[in-house]
């Protein structure tokens, strides 16, 4: 096997260790990079984050917050650390970096200075900023927390940190909305996914995308899936062409839903592992090419056919996976030590980890390298394609 290292010369037991790694026929993952932090909290659950230079992960509480930190991805230096709210996921755009968590943080890419901090006003102060998405002119968040159980998005100037609107989420028999993600989509509508609860902490609830003018904050559409008998939950967003999909966490769905934003309709359903009462994290599919990705808690592993839905190939894992990303011809799963594998038909592939002290966190996926955050350090790997 041909194994590819870039970077400062690393001691061999530093390294070796860490991959699990295959006969040369397969797919092959080699390590370009690794730092040596170990650190006791991470952020889970959540995708870490990447532009052109840096890969940003939070990985360590801090005084009054955690540590948001960016990572030179051609040599895996760290090129600075800010302290910002738990929980916080990355969105760099241009020369900024934003973070939302109880605060929405603007953040100079280049050098981590805040460059301004913002909440949702004087009356949501309580709030948390569950999820953002921005471009060039605004950056969008969801609010979780308001006493009357609303669902609320805002919208802040991206160079200034000045409220531009909000919103509130309301629906026919709702007592209450929870906002899950926002997405920009292909056409620059602002989708926000949120699920509409009938009668909370009851499990009635429906999953709904509802698309938004970014620049007013005006409703243009919704998709409602479910009603006062289901339960249904929605995740973040993908696309595949004119689909948006979504993981449906739900009771009643514990599925992936494919809907047509032209005609507002489901396209198609895939479902879970069918025994046991496996269901999905809220994390979208993936998509490459013209396939969908996914797995479910019990460590089903899944391909469909993006048009369809229709079944590709079915793979078993050993535990439950938090979430999915694909690089070269392989499929990264996320769950104690990361399982791998071949993106083709599903064939395992081993573990990224083999050592019980490390274990994964936030990942992304650029250019052919994937990028993971764990226990024991980050870590970049050449994906073989």
């Amino acid at each position: 096997m041909k194994l590819t290292f870039y970077g400062a010369l690393l001691p061999l037991a530093l390294w070796l260790p860490a991959c699990s790694f295959v006969e040369s026929d397969e797919p092959e993952l080699s390590l370009l990079w690794q730092t040596g932090e170990h650190v006791s909290y991470l952020t889970v659950n959540r995708s870490g984050s990447l532009d052109a230079d840096r890969f940003y992960a939070e990985r360590e509480r801090v005084s009054g917050g955690g540590a948001l930190t960016a990572y030179d991805r051609r040599t895996g230096a760290v090129a600075w650390l800010q302290t910002v709210s738990p929980g916080c996921t990355a969105v760099p755009v241009g020369t900024r970096v934003f973070c939302a968590g109880h605060f929405l943080y603007a953040l100079d890419a280049e050098t981590g200075r805040q460059l301004w901090r913002a909440g949702t006003g004087a009356t949501d102060s309580s709030f948390s900023l569950v999820t953002a998405a921005a471009d060039a002119d605004r950056v969008y968040v969801g609010v979780a927390g308001a006493p009357d159980g609303s669902g609320r998005i805002a919208a802040f100037d991206a160079a200034t940190g000045a409220r531009l609107w909000g919103r509130t989420f309301e629906g026919p028999g709702w007592k209450g909305v929870h906002v899950e993600s926002l997405a920009l989509s292909p056409e620059g509508e602002l989708l926000v996914a949120f699920t509409g609860e009938y009668d909370p902490p009851s499990i009635y609830s429906a999953a709904v995308v509802a698309a938004v003018d970014p620049a007013t904050g005006r409703e243009l559409w919704r998709s409602v899936d479910g009603d006062a008998t289901t339960n249904r939950e929605i995740s973040d967003l993908a696309f595949w062409g004119p689909l948006v999909l979504y993981s449906d966490v739900g009771g009643s769905g514990r599925e992936v839903v494919a809907f047509d934003r032209r005609t507002r309709a489901v396209a198609w359903r895939a479902p879970v592992t069918p025994t046991g009462g496996a269901s999905l994290f809220p994390q979208a599919p993936t998509v490459v090419g013209d396939r969908v990705y996914y797995t479910d808690t019990f460590g089903g592993v899944f391909a469909v056919e993006a048009r369809t839905g229709a079944p590709v190939w079915t793979a078993q894992g050993a535990g439950g996976f938090f979430n999915q990303l694909a690089c070269g011809g392989v499929l990264y799963v996320d769950e104690q030590y990361g399982s791998l594998f071949r993106l083709s038909d599903g064939r395992p592939l081993g573990r990224l980890f083999e050592d019980e002290d490390t274990i994964p966190s936030q990942a992304a996926v650029a250019d052919g390298v994937l990028y993971v955050s764990a226990s024991t350090g980050v870590y970049a790997f050449d994906c073989d394609p």
